[in-house]
């Protein structure tokens, strides 16, 4: 019997896809409410655009975190764990590992253009 662990890993930067209309930078409000709204739009607007490219968000992010994280799965076969990814997303929330997603530029690093937090401090 294998037991289940729950992991939560953070987003990068670093992305294999790229969409240049979702940029957080391009959904400045001083109201926190109006640019969450407006940034909510655009993702569902890109999740029902075919013509944009979308991946299981497992293989969208990149960086040496993730070459770690992309090899957990055989590792927990060898010991009967078994992994639920789960990652904590700047664009997206908290999102699964599986979840299909569009390229995007949000981050939690407060000293960027496409910060979370950028009009929250």
């Amino acid at each position: 019997m294998s037991r289940l662990i729950n992991i939560v890993v953070t987003c990068t930067d670093s992305k294999t896809l790229t969409n240049e209309s979702l940029q957080l930078r391009n959904y400045s409000s001083s109201d926190l409410t109006t640019r969450f709204q407006a940034w909510k739009k655009a993702l569902n607007n890109a999740t029902d655009d075919i013509s944009i490219e979308h991946k299981a968000a497992l293989d969208v992010y990149k960086g040496s975190i993730w070459s770690t994280v992309k090899r957990f799965d055989s590792a927990t076969k060898k010991n009967e764990l078994q992994i639920k990814l789960w990652i904590c997303s700047a664009g997206y929330g908290l999102i699964s590992d599986k979840a299909k997603i569009a390229g995007y530029k949000a981050t939690f690093a407060r000293s960027q253009d496409d910060s979370v937090a950028h009009s929250i401090y």
